[in-house]
């Protein structure tokens, strides 16, 4: 325990002592200019520009061209897939049936319900959310000949 309070009493007067010498360690007036942000004692210091970041290296040209095909691209299949879901016939049909249903519950006991959700609606939502709109699947219609 004493030898703590030694040791702390001798951490505080280097401490101290530091505190009152601190000119004697500051840079020279020739080299203030190229201390880094994080050795600055205050902002008030004139003379001394705030640290500024690298800028990024520029993009050429040619690959925001490809980035931006790319994305739209990646739009078209985006509002292809949701158009062929949103107008399957199949899930019209599925639907028709849950909303004949009415609500939905959580378990036996009836007292959580819901009203269903249905894909097309939140596919809707979620391309309106975007700004797109559903790209509907073109039909091919095939005539069959009765034999």
């Amino acid at each position: 325990m004493r030898a703590a309070r030694h040791v702390w009493a001798w951490l505080c007067l280097l401490l101290a002592g530091v505190s009152h010498t601190g000119a004697a360690f500051s840079a020279p007036p020739h080299r203030a200019g190229r201390l880094p942000g994080h050795l600055r004692c205050a902002d008030k210091d004139e003379g001394l520009a705030p640290l500024r970041r690298p800028l990024p290296a520029p993009y050429n040209r040619s690959e925001v061209d490809i980035l931006c095909s790319r994305v739209l691209r990646l739009e078209n299949i985006l509002r292809n897939v949701c158009g062929a879901m949103m107008h399957c016939d199949d899930m019209a049909l599925l639907e028709q049936e849950a909303a004949g249903v009415g609500k939905i519950f959580r378990d036996a006991s009836f007292t959580e319900s819901r009203k269903p959700l249905f894909a097309r609606v939140a596919l809707q939502d979620v391309l309106a959310k975007h700004g797109l709109t559903a790209t509907p699947p073109m039909p091919t219609w095939t005539r069959e000949i009765p034999e």
